[in-house]
């Protein structure tokens, strides 16, 4: 008798919270901001000012895309992942957006 294996896709489109030094400083954090965009604009798109937004990408292994914010002179932005790979860790996005914030 075979049983049926259910794997949902809840595991590849599950919500995850990355929460990364970002200047406090209002221009300072448009400078930041500027710049990291040009550099993520190359792999996808994104909608926001530098408070707060939503961006999608793809790339070979598949979709990423969430939201952002920062509040007013919080040196924290905050990013919720809506979709990712199921195979890229949590854990190497925030090494990721913490290396592109470091070079923005």
């Amino acid at each position: 008798m075979m049983h049926a294996i259910n794997i949902g896709t809840d595991e590849a489109n599950e919500m995850a919270t990355i929460r990364v030094p970002y200047p406090g400083d209002a221009e300072e954090r448009r400078s930041v901001f500027e710049r990291a965009a040009l550099l993520l604009a190359k792999h996808g798109r994104y909608e926001g000012t530098p408070d707060s937004g939503a961006f999608r990408g793809t790339s070979p292994i598949g979709v990423l895309a969430g939201h952002y914010w920062s509040e007013p002179g919080s040196e924290v932005l905050v990013i919720e992942v809506t979709e990712k790979p199921w195979i890229v860790p949590i854990s190497l996005l925030e090494n990721e957006v913490r290396r592109v914030l470091a070079q923005a």
